[in-house]
């Protein structure tokens, strides 16, 4: 009997992904970096390019493997109710089913790993909870051809990005249009007034000036 071959891993590093995947709703492409999201976590980051390049364009299966743990740095995705979460040494997330493309990640000279749906959709394209349950967690990434369906939508709807949420001392927002937030202004009497600026009331939804 022919011994089943073992399949390699194509990367290896900390999971993250640029921004504009959560502010547009996208959750399509991931990175494997060298540090963590507070830069105090370290990892040989690497992709390899040639075995990527050969399934460029083809229907794949993407999971990654845990090999070492710790906390998010991320607060998730207040729009959505989604939190980071840390799993375990050794689980395997099954990001899903996909045709295979790799891009720019934006950022520190990276190559993002994609999957596009087969049925067009603008957002969603991998289900987001996955994402923040791999978020700074060092893994090995495998990727594999496969006659597997593609993966559905997850059972979640795009955020409305005509608001920002405040986090405690800053603002999550949607949308890749930049926009302005008003401050709180307190008037006190006789001219006088206090401006408090947005953030520093979690949970709190405030609209977004884009005009």
């Amino acid at each position: 009997m022919a011994k089943k071959k073992t399949l390699e891993r194509v990367g290896h590093g900390i999971f993250s992904w640029n921004g504009q995947e959560r502010r547009t709703d996208r959750y399509g492409s991931f990175i494997v970096d060298a540090q963590n999201h507070e830069q105090g976590a370290r990892a040989a980051a690497y992709l390899d390019l040639k075995a990527l390049k050969n399934l460029v364009g083809k229907r794949v299966r993407v999971w990654c493997v845990v090999v070492e743990t710790r906390t998010s740095g991320h607060i998730g995705d207040l729009f959505h109710g989604i939190k980071p979460s840390t799993p375990n040494v050794g689980e395997v997330v099954d990001l899903g089913v996909g045709t295979l493309q790799l891009e720019d990640a934006g950022f520190n000279n990276l190559t993002a790993i994609t999957l596009h749906p087969k049925d067009g959709r603008k957002t969603f394209w991998i289900d987001p909870r996955r994402f923040y349950r791999l978020h700074d967690q060092t893994v090995d990434v495998f990727v594999e051809a496969t006659d597997a369906e593609f993966s559905p939508k997850p059972n979640l709807e795009a955020a409305d990005d005509s608001e920002s949420i405040d986090t405690g001392d800053n603002i999550q927002v949607k949308g890749s249009k930049p926009g302005h937030v008003a401050p709180d202004v307190e008037r006190l009497g006789d001219g006088m007034f206090v401006m408090t600026p947005p953030g520093g009331e979690p949970g709190r939804r405030r609209k977004i000036d884009r005009s």
